[in-house]
């Protein structure tokens, strides 16, 4: 595990963190002033930002697990002025936050690195509010990937190996406890393999 958290971080940072995206998050997140919001996998910060922009007074808290992308979002906030955005170093799967803390999660292109995705959402529905809800863009395979390619942790890094297959993606989300909705579905090729962009919002049933 700790292997394939230097590859994913050696990825990003090599990439800086720009351009990387599975969709739009912010025009589908139906984000209002005042909400408070957790952008998972946040990269440089360019999203958090925008979210913290759109939902002011509210708070906008970012959260990666690349210190220099970290570091990238602090120095735009503090360049663009903008006060109400938070940046924290942590991992998808053990979220550092109290329960019911914030009103949406966003996150795009980042939970496919996760090797336990129903964790992940678990995690999610914790520290969403009651009612809450998460946009999130993320890569699917359309087949199951063969041990050979999952087991690569290279490319685990890349978006590819970590790809779930469609129906067992979605079967995570309703099992941690959500409803949803796909908003957005884009089909492509990856390697040989066929995949889907998915841009999926769910929302917290109530226990």
């Amino acid at each position: 595990m700790i292997a394939l958290l230097e590859k994913i971080i050696a990825r990003y940072e090599k990439e800086s963190g720009e351009g990387l995206s599975c969709g739009n998050n912010i025009a589908m997140g139906s984000l209002k002033p005042g909400m408070i919001v957790l952008d998972l996998g946040c990269g440089n910060g360019g999203e958090t930002i925008r979210a913290a922009q759109i939902v002011a007074p509210g708070i906008a808290v970012g959260l990666d697990i690349t210190e220099k992308l970290l570091e990238k979002g602090q120095k735009k906030a503090r360049e663009q002025g903008v006060k109400n955005v938070v940046f924290i170093k942590g991992e998808i799967e053990n979220l550092p936050f109290v329960g019911e803390s914030f009103d949406v999660v966003i996150s795009n292109c980042a939970l496919n690195h996760a090797r336990d995705k129903l964790k992940v959402y678990r995690e999610i529905y914790r520290v969403l509010k009651e009612d809450g809800y998460f946009v999130v863009s993320d890569p699917v395979s359309l087949v199951e990937l063969p041990p050979e390619i999952k087991n690569n942790e290279e490319l685990w890094a890349q978006c590819f190996a970590g790809a779930e297959e469609e129906s067992k993606y979605l079967r995570y989300i309703i099992d941690a406890g959500f409803t949803l909705e796909i908003l957005k579905r884009r089909e492509y090729e990856k390697n040989g393999y066929p995949f889907a962009s998915l841009t999926i919002k769910g929302t917290k049933k109530r226990r």
